[in-house]
């Protein structure tokens, strides 16, 4: 299959500062292919080509960049009762956002209301889930908000709120958050939050497996057939504890049980999928000797090579890495449409 305009589109939305040049060679297209993709893009308005560094246009390269203007989204994190609803430009900048708690009798019903009064007159929402959203039907599984459990959630959004929807696991969307923030062809993130959840991401494409299980990480057995989960879900550890975030802090009673747990679980994951760079990424921000500690252990069960090229480091995202992905996602949703063929 050759190169569409949506490939294209979606690696300059994913990457920004591309060349003409980058472009061929990334895809491996002639020059005057890229001029005609490139033409298009530009026409529709959803890039924007300018001189690099502002020199003048010539023989100097033009740098290709997503036009901000060319859309805003909105990203919902639906992780707890309290949900978070920003919105972007299509160059990812806050525009706006805010947090609503809501009830659990209601909270699907007042989660529509939410997004449908905040994101008025936006078309496209990405919204970040805590469970697996089985690829085949849809419908939340294993749902960490018991009133989503088993419920096609993108569909009934999208039938209160008469918007394009998109649903995503919130470890894959936060993984996917700071893949566009870096450049990285491969991307480990590793999410804390009441659990451990994963997402990997190569050549801006998220892994979700064949049924869309990938990355669900508390049910792996780690120590004497006890789960991720039995060892280190925050309800496991102290009703103290409200994320794991907290608990990967030097001075938490718990810190050495989840440090020695989770480097020796991302220490499996690096040997499995040897990846790039790996990012420990969380709603909250993580304390820097917390990730220090971790990753000296990480290293500590590493063998040569890997412990030799692996980098670890801590999330780049400001805000909320879920709803971030998740925007990401619902500019995804509306490029496909524009460039459907």
């Amino acid at each position: 299959m050759g190169t569409s305009i949506f490939d294209v589109a979606w690696r300059v939305f994913l990457k920004g500062d591309m060349t003409r040049k980058d472009i061929s060679n990334e895809f491996d297209m002639s020059l005057s292919g890229v001029s005609v993709i490139v033409g298009r893009l530009k026409d529709s308005g959803v890039v924007l080509e300018k001189p690099l560094n502002g020199t003048r246009i010539g023989r100097s390269p033009n740098i290709l960049n997503p036009n901000p203007r060319a859309l805003k989204m909105c990203g919902v994190d639906m992780a707890s009762y309290d949900i978070e609803v920003s919105i972007y430009d299509f160059g990812m900048n806050v525009i706006e956002e805010k947090t609503v708690n809501l009830s659990p009798e209601k909270f699907l019903n007042e989660s529509a209301r939410v997004i449908w009064e905040f994101c008025d007159g936006i078309d496209y929402v990405g919204v970040s889930l805590p469970g697996i959203i089985e690829s085949h039907t849809g419908v939340l599984l294993n749902a960490a908000v018991p009133e989503l459990e088993g419920k096609d959630v993108k569909g009934i959004l999208e039938n209160m709120t008469e918007k394009h929807v998109c649903v995503v696991n919130d470890a894959n969307a936060a993984a996917i958050a700071e893949y566009h923030r870096r450049r990285e062809n491969s991307l480990l993130g590793i999410f804390l939050s009441r659990g451990v959840g994963m997402g990997y991401v190569r050549n801006g494409e998220i892994f979700l497996g064949a049924n869309g299980y990938a990355g669900e990480l508390g049910g792996v057995v780690v120590s004497k057939d006890k789960k991720l989960d039995d060892l280190i879900y925050v309800e496991n550890l102290s009703k103290d504890v409200r994320d794991l975030s907290e608990a990967l802090n030097t001075s938490n009673p718990f810190f050495e049980l989840v440090s020695d747990v989770l480097s020796k679980v991302i220490s499996s994951l690096i040997y499995i999928f040897d990846p790039g760079l790996v990012v420990l990424i969380a709603r909250k921000e993580l304390s820097d000797d917390g990730v220090s500690s971790v990753k000296k252990k990480i290293f500590k069960n590493l063998e040569y090579p890997f412990n030799k090229e692996t980098r670890i480091e801590k999330k780049m995202i400001d805000g909320n890495p879920a709803a971030y992905g998740a925007a990401i996602l619902a500019a995804r949703c509306w490029l496909s449409g524009v460039f459907k063929e």
